[in-house]
């Protein structure tokens, strides 16, 4: 019974919103943590034994982080591509004649367009931001986490962690 009432809560989810929200949520859910990776690094980067539930909340974080990392790489991508004076496909960039130099959240003005991919200096951008924000305490950058965290990417043999 709670099983029906939870598929009719998600179908109902599903028709409140609109297509391009229901992409990124199927999106979001299709994507899954290997449990066993995420035990082992867990496991290695704490230096002991796990029960199933801290795997879990990590699997959780993990996914959230993720997506918030993108979703700021996203943004960083567009206010790089409205400050250019071309877009991606090479024709002028219409929009960015009324851009004052210094003007803050440029992405306002840029046309729409392909963006293209994400590329590592976007990821790159986006943590930085991230650790000068200090949302997250700087937990895990400085070190003050935990000792040897350096160690636990050697230890997991390089493996992916998503599917």
């Amino acid at each position: 019974e709670e099983l029906e009432r939870e598929r009719e809560r998600r179908f109902l989810f599903r028709e409140a919103v609109n297509t391009a929200h229901q992409s990124r949520y199927d999106s979001y859910n299709r994507v899954k943590l290997k449990q066993a990776d995420v035990r082992r690094l867990v496991n290695a980067t704490l230096s002991q034994s796990v029960p199933q539930n801290v795997v879990t909340v990590v699997m959780a974080y993990t996914k959230m982080f993720a997506g918030m990392l993108i979703e700021s790489a996203k943004e960083v991508q567009d206010e790089w591509l409205a400050a250019e004076e071309k877009r991606p496909d090479g024709e002028e960039m219409t929009s960015a004649a009324n851009v004052q130099p210094g003007a803050g959240n440029l992405a306002k003005f840029m046309d729409e367009v392909d963006r293209g991919p994400l590329l590592p200096d976007h990821f790159r951008e986006a943590v930085r931001r991230y650790r000068k924000a200090r949302d997250g305490g700087t937990t895990g950058f400085t070190g003050l986490s935990l000792e040897g965290r350096e160690n636990a990417a050697v230890r997991s043999g390089g493996r992916k962690l998503f599917r």
